[in-house]
């Protein structure tokens, strides 16, 4: 089998930072790291960027050509080379073989050795217990014993481990060792001293290759020929070694043996791949590399699961296990391009391509297209109906498979006509055809279907029924239509439609309707209605398929992939109790076969089988997904602080992780002066899109909130005066998840002389006098600069209440003078009750504007309430006079919060200028008003019903009013903004947001 059907496979080689593209070992290490051992250096990698150390650069290592590494109990890397061992760590020592069991015994126990030949290399390396090192060398087995090495067995124990190849600690304190004679356990005696005790195998070869402990602790080794190589598989089990499985294991390069976490055991298999094994069966997996066939040489596993394979020529492997599966044309359908599913009554899928239906069953799929009389073969639509017939639309005509024979149904019109975009069961198990003419009944005559037209004159895409019997209907570019059954007419749903286009429509198990739209997603919930759009957290606006798991939660189709979005968090931002919604996006990293998700023109292009997983159609194939075990990475990416950097020195560099500082552990020490720039070098070791791993960090006592880093891996401070820190770092991955505690590592920046507490109080004592005059000399410069400051504010007062007079209170007052002072003509004699309203009229306006630059004057008006009421007050009192309803949309329970003079009289100008628009030249007979706080502005949205006009063709006022602009200048003056929304027959509505002064 193709390891791509169950994996991602990416590679890295030596143009991406390897040291070489022959791999000897791999090991994960705690703190998420991956080391790779070549023989050319050592690399250590955490998804994004390699570190490698050679020779050449590090002079610890004691050779380029690795062989075996460990991570130790103290965080070191342990790596043996063909030189002998290097421990990197804090301390970096070597340790070398050469003459190493020189003088025990004779020679002859190297088989084939020359005696004469340098023998100093560490074949592989293990932990005995805490602190103390085994390592297999030709000569034997060496244990650490303080600076020395001595043989495992005492003086004569090293001529019974000949050729060591192999080490494997265990849970239970024994370390096996495999060898050439077979294998032996080295454990502790009752005198604290170690022993070897070999072990029986089964009859046969006895050159061990590879030991391994998989979860449980059950220890499972290969045993077999060295040359060529070949082994069996044996466990350890009731204390001996028995066989596993009776095939014959076979590779190119040594063997090995790996236990992966879900208690599977792979090994190579020769130049095929690998062999993935449980008790119960096995799989054979290949791997296509694009070069010749290729040898696998090791394995190990990430903290995400991810196997990680190395290869002899071909550099580093990852096989991310695939959480979405796929259906492609490498499992039987004629086409990857898909476009529509049916779920049969037997549990087969019909699949619709670009190139016929595919009938697929896990074991054998039917191939339906035009040489079997379908009408095309581009399949676009799909259903089954109440007497299990399935019908299929094409890209022009109808099919239907009735008792296993398909038959054609009479669709008339032009090719273009018979376009049809969704197939629809209803409840009395008439089926109705939407095309791209209108929508279609089915009926039968005799043996004969024909597709009648119900209703044309648009091109149908979504069908829904509704409770009451009704259908709505979604179409390409004529918004959402309701059609009751008996009519032929569907009219336009104007003052409820979603968008322009509707190409979905579902109702979830609460009776709330979801509406897959070119503008995002529409909700009708009850009476409300919203649209949801990438400002609420959508990555795009445009969605070509919806769907609803059983949880609620609602899944989308796009053209950069699928997305989950949060039930709860969508009526949260609904409700206006949160701004975005939780969006989880899928990709081809999470095993998409591709990010392209059709629909738009066909239907169902998403669908939710009866086991609860949700298919979607994609260009590339067949995306299927569990939403039980969504394939989202829950394990959060370790973050891991690399170095700690300050006066351009490097002051803290751990190799594998950062220790968890304990309270009372010494923290990092940083000199004197190296305050001045101090850098922290963090990552996050996952490789699962490690380039959309987003961070957050903290240093206590400098920052007062966490700070997001967004992608950066580095945080620089500048200036940190002398003192104790902690320093906090979490990672976040791309689909939202985060460890809420975090990597934390303390530092100590130590004080210059003069820093200090002592010469500070030597200092202060000294200066007092110094200081008192000083003060005396600030408190008066302070004194009088308040008192600049308050005049300045007065005088700025006095202008904007001069202004507002002017502007204002006295032209109303001039033109009471001109009523009162212009004698009437004959005229107006004959008339003389209508003059006197009209100077009654202008009279309380002015008494109304005095009352206005009073209540913006006046402190006691300074809170959101009194605004409100205000604004209440303006919007029911000049709409009543002209006999123009008003509805007021305020909340009851405004929050407390301060408003300033000039947010009150912007607001209040704007307003009443809004309204008189209203009144006098939309003509409007309605007025809505509707005011409401967010957490950090105020919002005040005014709504007619009027005559409208078309924005940017109005002319400005003359004299005697704001105008729309200097509306919008009053605003945006506050540092808020004015909303101007207006089309001709429709109204106007306008919205000013105002930040809220905090």
């Amino acid at each position: 089998m193709p390891v791509e059907r169950d994996f991602i496979v990416r590679s890295w080689r030596r143009e991406h930072g390897l040291p070489d593209n022959e791999i000897r070992v791999l090991r994960t290490s705690r703190g998420g790291y991956l080391w790779v051992g070549t023989r050319a250096g050592l690399a250590r990698f955490d998804g994004m960027e390699w570190r490698v150390w050679r020779k050449g650069d590090f002079p610890e290592l004691a050779s380029d050509d690795c062989l075996d590494l460990i991570e130790d109990s103290r965080g070191n890397i342990c790596v043996t080379t063909t030189a002998g061992l290097t421990v990197l760590g804090p301390q970096p020592w070597q340790a070398e073989f050469h003459g190493m069991g020189a003088g025990i015994g004779e020679f002859e126990y190297f088989s084939g050795l020359d005696p004469w030949e340098d023998t100093g290399q560490a074949l592989v390396v293990a932990e005995f217990e805490p602190g103390r090192l085994l390592v297999g060398t030709p000569r034997g087995v060496f244990m650490q014993a303080g600076a020395n090495w001595e043989p495992a067995e005492g003086d004569s124990g090293i001529t019974s481990l000949p050729v060591s190849h192999c080490l494997q600690a265990t849970r239970s304190g024994v370390t096996w060792v495999g060898h050439r004679n077979g294998l032996s356990r080295i454990e502790r005696t009752d005198d604290r001293r170690t022993a070897v005790v070999p072990a029986e195998i089964p009859e046969g070869d006895t050159f061990t290759h590879a030991l391994a402990c998989d979860r449980h602790g059950t220890l499972w080794a290969v045993v077999g020929r060295h040359t060529p190589q070949r082994g069996r598989l044996l466990r350890w089990e009731d204390e001996k070694w028995q066989p596993a499985w009776d095939q014959v294991l076979s590779n190119g390069p040594p063997l090995f043996l790996f236990a992966a976490s879900d208690g599977s055991l792979w090994f190579p298999d020769g130049e095929r791949g690998l062999i993935r094994w449980f008790r119960e069966g096995q799989t054979h997996y290949l791997f296509d590399t694009g070069r010749r066939p290729e040898f696998a040489t090791a394995m190990t596993e990430d903290h995400e699961g991810n196997l990680w394979v190395g290869t002899e020529t071909s550099g580093l492997l990852c096989l991310q296990p695939r959480r979405i599966r796929s259906l492609t044309t490498t499992d039987g359908l004629p086409d990857n391009n898909c476009w529509a599913f049916a779920e049969l009554p037997d549990g087969a899928l019909a699949i619709g391509t670009e190139s016929g239906l595919c009938i697929h069953r896990p074991e054998s799929s039917r191939i339906i297209a035009e040489q079997d009389g379908l009408a095309r073969n581009e399949v676009r639509a799909l259903t089954v109906d109440a007497r299990n017939r399935l019908w299929i639309g094409t890209h022009s005509g109808l099919n239907v498979i009735e008792s296993n024979t398909l038959q054609r149904v009479t669709h008339h019109g032009a090719w273009f006509a018979t376009k049809t975009r969704v197939l629809h069961t209803a409840r009395d198990e008439t089926v109705y055809v939407g095309s791209a003419t209108g929508l279609h009944r089915l009926t039968r005559t005799n043996d004969t279907w024909t597709a009648l037209p119900v209703v044309t004159g648009f091109d149908v895409r979504a069908i829904l029924e509704r409770e009451d019997g009704s259908f709505l209907l979604g179409t390409e570019g004529d918004g959402l239509h309701a059609w009751q059954p008996g009519t032929d007419q569907a009219p336009r749903l104007d003052a409820e439609e979603p968008a322009a286009a509707v190409w979905v429509i579902r109702r979830d198990p609460e009776g709330v309707l979801w509406f897959a739209t070119e503008a995002g997603i529409a909700c009708w919930r009850g009476e409300r209605r919203f649209t949801f759009t990438r400002d609420h957290g959508l990555p795009a606006n445009l969605i070509n398929t919806l769907e609803i798991d059983a949880g609620g939660d609602v899944w989308l189709g796009h053209d950069l992939g699928i997305c989950r979005l949060d039930r709860e968090s969508l009526f949260a931002v609904m409700d206006r109790r949160q701004e975005r919604v939780t969006c989880v996006p899928y990709d081809r990293e999470d095993g998409l076969p591709g990010v392209e998700v059709n629909g738009q023109k066909s239907h169902p292009a998403s669908l939710r089988l009866g086991d609860g997983r949700i298919l979607f159609a994609t260009a590339e194939g067949v995306a299927i997904i569990d939403p039980k075990s969504p394939p989202d990475r829950t394990v959060p990416p370790p973050a891991v602080i690399e170095a700690i950097r300050a006066g351009g020195q490097t002051l803290y560099e751990p190799l594998t992780r950062t220790p968890r500082f304990a309270p009372g552990q010494p923290p990092v020490a940083l000199p004197p002066g190296s305050g001045r720039i101090v850098e922290i070098v963090y990552t996050a070791c996952t490789a699962t899109s490690p380039e959309q791993v987003r961070f957050e960090h903290r240093l206590e006592g400098i920052d007062p909130d966490w700070i997001r880093a967004g992608t950066a891996r580095k945080a620089s401070y500048a200036n940190v005066p002398p003192g104790r820190y902690r320093f906090t770092v979490r990672a976040t991955n791309k689909h939202g998840h985060y460890d809420p505690v975090g990597t934390t590592i303390e530092f100590a920046l130590a004080p210059f002389l003069h820093q200090t507490l002592g010469f500070r109080l030597f200092v202060a004592f000294g200066g007092v006098g110094a200081a008192g005059l000083v003060w005396r000399w600030r408190t008066r410069s302070q004194a009088r600069l308040h008192a600049l400051e308050r005049e300045a504010a007065l005088s700025r007062q006095r202008v904007r209440l001069a202004k507002d007079l002017h502007d204002d209170l006295g032209a109303r007052l001039t033109r009471l003078v001109m009523l009162t002072d212009n004698p009437p003509t004959d005229a107006q004699t004959a008339a003389p009750p209508a003059r006197r309203d009209e100077i009654a009229d202008c009279t309380h306006d002015v008494l109304h504007a005095l009352r206005d630059i009073i209540w913006v004057t006046h402190p006691a008006g300074d809170t959101i309430e009194g605004l409100a009421g205000a604004l209440s007050e303006i919007a029911t009192r000049l709409p009543a006079a002209a006999g123009l309803r008003t509805r007021l949309d305020i909340p009851l329970n405004l929050p407390a919060g301060q408003v300033s003079p000039e947010q009150r009289q912007a607001l209040l100008h704007a307003t009443r200028e809004a309204i008189n628009n209203a009144m006098r030249h939309a003509h409007a007979t309605e007025l809505h008003l509707a005011f409401h706080v967010t957490d950090a502005h105020l919002v005040l949205r005014l709504e007619d019903n009027g005559r409208g006009f078309t924005p940017g063709k109005t002319k400005k006022k003359a004299q005697g009013g704001l105008g729309l602009d200097s509306m919008r200048e009053r605003i945006e003056t506050l540092g808020g903004r004015a909303t101007i929304q207006s089309t001709m027959g429709r109204g106007t509505r306008i919205e000013f947001r105002v930040p809220l002064d905090r």
